[in-house]
């Protein structure tokens, strides 16, 4: 009887974001550490010129998804391939532009509605 449904997937309420926490993110963040493997060993002369040079970006973002600053991150990631994920992406991988994508869907609309 003391059930309240949520349709938090749909419309959430400023009650739903109260919820959210950074733990949902830790699967994002193990792989966002093995990309940064990756680039860091990474043979300059297998990789494409213009691809190279993104790396730094690509790092600086990753780095700050690691720590948790998502608004660091969003911005950052924005002001480097813009809004656009799919052709602005450097990497084969969509998994930081997806990041990003559900930071701002969910993550971020926390911190700008007033609790």
């Amino acid at each position: 009887m003391d059930y309240k449904e949520s349709f938090a997937y749909c419309i959430p309420f400023t009650d739903d974001y109260k919820k959210l926490t950074d733990d949902g993110y830790d699967t994002y963040i193990n792989w966002t550490k093995e990309l940064i493997t990756e680039l860091e060993s990474a043979d300059e002369d297998d990789i494409p010129p213009k691809l190279y040079r993104q790396f730094p970006k690509i790092l600086e973002v990753a780095r700050m998804l690691i720590d948790k600053n998502w608004t660091g991150a969003v911005e950052t990631y924005h002001s480097y391939f813009g809004p656009g994920y799919a052709d602005d992406w450097p990497l084969d991988s969509f998994g930081i532009p997806n990041f990003v994508a559900d930071l701002e869907r969910y993550r971020l609309r926390a911190d700008s509605v007033r609790l």
